[in-house]
């Protein structure tokens, strides 16, 4: 080598350069199909799995084993062996009797040396999808914009929308029944919430022929005429209404009670039985008092209803899509049915990551008037309903 500064140039000298190679990261040529929506039956598969490195032949590369996180109805990765160097993951069915679960899990891909790239591979069954959702169907006065967050969890938060219609009643006519894909066979009655709110109360008979006890009426039982006989009180006040003692998962601490919050102002942020209950804040609880005040029915979908669901009452276009009707479900003892037709605030949250969401969503509210009151039209085909696409919490209609 020379070097040389204007016309003055060194003698030849011999100089050494080493260069040292830096191996890339092997890595994965192809997407995974996916896992959002399988339910019991379904079977998935991951063919093929492409690999490649810069620095070595396909063949020289291989997957991690075992795959940790994978549940156990998904086989393991094996090599396919036809010289190209891919993998697969074998045709794998999800079982009778499988719960319900996330799925998420890592492809690693290493080559001779150690090094590694990753591939994530999530999704989540229908049931589970189902079973993150939480329904809360309120009467309350006007409310702007509410942020709720966990109060043993920071990082569980949602923002709530405004609510600028008032559904707030003073009666003990309340009573809905929620009913999952009515369209498929009549659908499944998943629970029902309550916004009476007149306590105790048994109401008044105004009905020629009524005895003047239980007037109200929903239907968890019927007689042996179809009519509805089971009372339906105001189940904050009266703990034996026999509907929501049946639905087990009344509030969102799992109280054996069908209410989010006891009315009783002062105990709103040192109560623990009501400053936890999900998606209550210091707006909601200030309004109302022992009658006539504010209403908040939390409902969940239970194990056997969401495997119900995707088991019988699928939808046929699209089994990632659940519809929600709204069905006015108080009576009197004639069979006269008289439901509040405007005291309804519906909503929808999807809790946890199951469509990607940190802390959860609120994914509908809006207030929903079923029409079905004493002496009014009460045609079933003007019952409000919102359909979700449970994978993802879109709403497809309403």
């Amino acid at each position: 080598m020379i070097a040389c500064c204007g016309d003055i140039c060194s003698s030849p000298a011999v100089m050494s350069l080493n260069i040292t190679h830096v191996v890339d990261n092997p890595y994965f040529t192809t997407t995974n199909p996916s896992l959002t929506g399988l339910k019991v039956g379904d079977c998935w598969s991951y063919s093929p799995i492409g690999l490649a490195s810069a620095d070595f032949d396909s063949t020289d590369l291989t997957i991690q084993l075992p795959v940790t996180g994978m549940p156990s109805w998904i086989s393991q990765p094996q090599p396919l062996n036809d010289g190209s160097g891919n993998w697969y993951i074998p045709t794998s069915c999800v079982p009778d009797g499988q719960e319900a679960e996330n799925i998420s899990f890592d492809l690693i891909v290493e080559d001779p040396l150690g090094n590694t790239g990753q591939q994530e591979i999530g999704g989540s069954t229908i049931v589970k999808s189902i079973l993150a959702l939480e329904f809360i169907a309120s009467a309350t006065n006007p409310m702007p914009q509410q942020t709720w967050t966990n109060p043993l969890d920071p990082t569980d938060t949602v923002v709530m929308a405004p609510r600028p219609i008032s559904s707030g009643h003073v009666c003990n006519r309340g009573c809905y029944r929620v009913v999952a894909n009515k369209h498929v066979r009549g659908g499944i009655v998943i629970g029902r919430v309550w916004n009476s709110n007149l306590g105790s109360s048994k109401g008044t008979a105004t009905v020629p022929g009524d005895p003047g006890a239980d007037i109200f009426y929903n239907t968890f039982t019927r007689d042996s005429n179809g009519k509805p006989n089971s009372p339906s009180r105001d189940p904050v006040a009266w703990t034996g209404t026999p509907a929501a003692l049946a639905q087990g998962n009344l509030d969102s601490l799992g109280n054996p009670i069908n209410y989010m919050y006891k009315r009783t102002d002062p105990e709103w942020g040192s109560n623990p039985v009501n400053s936890l209950q999900r998606y209550v804040t210091s707006t909601i609880a200030s309004y109302g008092g022992v009658l006539g005040g504010n209403r908040y029915s939390y409902l969940k979908i239970t194990q056997a209803d969401a495997d119900n669901i995707v088991a019988n009452y699928s939808d046929p276009s699209n089994p990632n899509y659940v519809t929600f009707t709204i069905e006015p479900d108080t009576y009197y003892v004639s069979g006269a049915i008289n439901t509040h037709g405007s005291a309804v605030q519906f909503q929808i949250f999807q809790k946890g990551s199951t469509a990607g969401y940190l802390g959860g969503s609120e994914i509908f509210s809006g207030g929903l008037s079923t029409s079905c009151e004493l002496g009014s039209p009460c045609d079933p085909a003007l019952w409000p309903y919102i359909t979700i696409d449970v994978t993802t919490g879109n709403i497809i209609n309403q």
